[in-house]
């Protein structure tokens, strides 16, 4: 049971071995079902997603052909007495809606945050202009990108993804609407026409949630009702948004302000006002390009405030022995 192709096919008895009878620690639930931590026979640890009577053939032609550094890796699968079940590499690090909600222990600075939003909008890219046909995740949240030891972001969980058809032209596909609430594309909501630009809306609601720590859907004691974050976030300045965890000075505004700035225009109620996830993701680069100048400016300056000055050479020039 070597791990030998990214799409080696297991046997029922396979997956019972993996995760132990299902009796291996549950680390998690998606769309696709329970998943269970296992571990091949050499010692390569996995993930593994199972559930019955779900047809196979769409589900693993989506997800064989998928191979990116960004994106979850699938090992191999089972389609074997009316039971489904795949199993993908081990990211170790948890998923990004623990690493960015007010109780957790480490608090990710802002760079971080930057790094792992590049990460995430270069596996859109790949998903999005680089497979043929396009993949459409449907269902991005926080608890859909994984992190490694390194805090590298990986997109899983396809679990409801939708694969475009390559003989047709069409920018869409009606389906029914499926996905999580606060990260639904509302255009598709209504019109049940799924495109690239729903995952964009998703995508810019996962960067304000990274800018203010916040979650999607807000409970807002001044308000009779809930309210999106994208409403909480307009009209108000950066230092009054950003994640209060994040001490003044640790990071630029104006990098901040720029990822706001793409975020909101990854909300707009229509996919005619949004951005391609490839200008998104130029401008999160161009973000941490700013962060990155800043941080460097304020560590030059630290630096200088602790060179000794040489008051017995008066005329600046060096001296000789």
């Amino acid at each position: 049971m070597s791990w030998k192709s990214r799409s080696q096919r297991f046997s029922l008895s396979d997956i019972m071995g993996i995760t132990k009878d299902l009796t291996s620690t549950v680390i998690g639930e998606g769309a696709f079902g329970k998943v269970y931590f296992g571990e091949l026979i050499e010692g390569t640890e996995v993930q593994s997603k199972r559930k019955k009577g779900t047809k196979v053939a769409v589900k693993i032609k989506l997800l064989t052909s998928v191979k990116h550094k960004n994106v979850v890796s699938l090992i191999g699968y089972c389609n074997e007495d009316g039971t489904m079940a795949l199993v993908y590499e081990y990211v170790a690090n948890g998923n990004l809606e623990v690493h960015i909600r007010a109780d957790t222990k480490m608090v990710l600075t802002w760079k971080e945050r930057l790094d792992i939003a590049i990460d995430a909008a270069r596996g859109l890219v790949y998903l999005h202009e680089h497979e043929k046909p396009p993949i459409v995740h449907r269902d991005l949240k926080p608890q859909n990108i994984l992190l490694t030891d390194n805090l590298q972001a990986k997109i899983a969980d396809f679990g409801i993804s939708k694969l475009f058809s390559l003989e047709s032209n069409r920018s869409h596909v009606t389906t029914d609407v499926k996905g999580t609430t606060g990260y639904l594309d509302p255009e598709y909501h209504t019109t049940k026409q799924l495109n690239t630009s729903s995952d964009v809306f998703s995508f810019g609601v996962i960067l304000l949630e990274l800018i203010t720590g916040k979650a999607a859907i807000i409970k807002d004691p001044t308000r009779p009702n809930d309210i999106h974050i994208s409403q909480w976030v307009a009209g108000k300045s950066i230092t009054s948004i950003v994640d209060p965890r994040l001490q003044a000075g640790s990071y630029s505004i104006d990098s901040v302000r720029r990822v706001k700035e793409i975020a909101m225009d990854c909300v707009k109620l229509t996919k005619i006002e949004r951005p391609d996830i490839s200008t998104v993701y130029s401008e999160l680069k161009a973000a941490l390009k700013t962060e990155t100048l800043i941080t460097e400016y304020h560590t030059s300056q630290s630096f200088e405030m602790f060179i000794p000055v040489d008051h017995g050479n008066q005329n600046g020039r060096p001296r000789t022995c």
